[in-house]
């Protein structure tokens, strides 16, 4: 009998983009890396395109809810998993079996760019806290986070693994067509910076534009593409500076590799 992992993949890109797209991922990969016997479960809020490998288990709780606290152990327990992994800090409590939780980031716990007012920080702290004593390990995806978890809740380095993001394997060079595609869709400079992420408060962007302006470079010629949620074109730019917005994901490896 082999092992029955067991995901909660109730995350949809829409709302949690970087957890999301590391989920999509992950279930992708997972599959050829276990062993003959193991089996892989999703739990999936909707109808979340799943590989072929993965068996669906329906739970249409949402992330954050007083259903979630009451009723995801029981779904959790009816798929028999030996071992859950939930990709969010700020999940249900309570597990059925060893849990590894995935701490993605603590920027909810951070004093300039997370949670307002303070008493929020305060509730998220103790969740976090709470949450990770109950987990049989935790997982963050970098040394800076995992220093950050460290010291947010007090939890020591030997206690956390790295394991780095589930990037998509269409992130490698590119052929010259699949940048010239790209850069023809969004209308790129032949030479370019990129910064691809949600602009959020924590990414600094600000700061970015301003090294920018400052480094002479786009009176060189040189472009400043910002792509992701909140980066939607404007009508008065900087010189030099695209915002591209949400691009689609078969445009994103020649817009990386350009």
């Amino acid at each position: 009998m082999g092992l029955r992992l067991a995901i909660d993949a109730r995350y949809p890109r829409e709302s949690f983009p970087g957890i999301g797209r590391h989920l999509d991922n992950l279930l992708a990969a997972l599959p050829s890396v276990l062993e003959p016997g193991d089996q892989l479960l999703a739990l999936t809020l909707d109808d979340r395109r799943l590989p072929a490998a993965v068996q669906r288990l329906a739970a249409p709780l949402r992330p954050r809810s007083l259903a979630e606290q009451l009723c995801l152990p029981a779904v959790a327990r009816a798929s028999r998993a030996d071992v859950l992994l939930s990709p969010y800090a700020f999940t249900a409590l309570r597990a059925p079996c060893p849990r590894a939780l995935l701490v993605y980031d603590t920027i909810a716990l951070d004093e300039h760019h997370g949670l307002r007012p303070a008493w929020r920080r305060v509730v998220a702290r103790a969740w976090l806290r709470m949450a990770a004593g109950r987990s049989a390990t935790l997982i963050t995806l970098s040394e800076a986070a995992r220093g950050a978890l460290a010291a947010a809740i007090g939890a020591g380095k030997h206690s956390v693994t790295v394991t780095g993001s589930a990037p998509d394997p269409a992130f490698r060079p590119q052929p010259p067509a699949a940048v010239a595609e790209a850069r023809q869709a969004l209308g790129l400079p032949r030479e370019y910076f990129v910064h691809l992420g949600a602009n959020r408060p924590h990414k600094n962007v600000g700061a970015l534009l301003r090294a920018f302006a400052a480094s002479g470079l786009p009176a060189r010629g040189l472009g400043l593409a910002l792509a992701g949620p909140g980066h939607e074109p404007r009508r008065h730019e900087p010189p030099g500076v695209l915002r591209l917005g949400r691009v689609e994901d078969s445009l994103l490896p020649g817009l990386l590799a350009g």
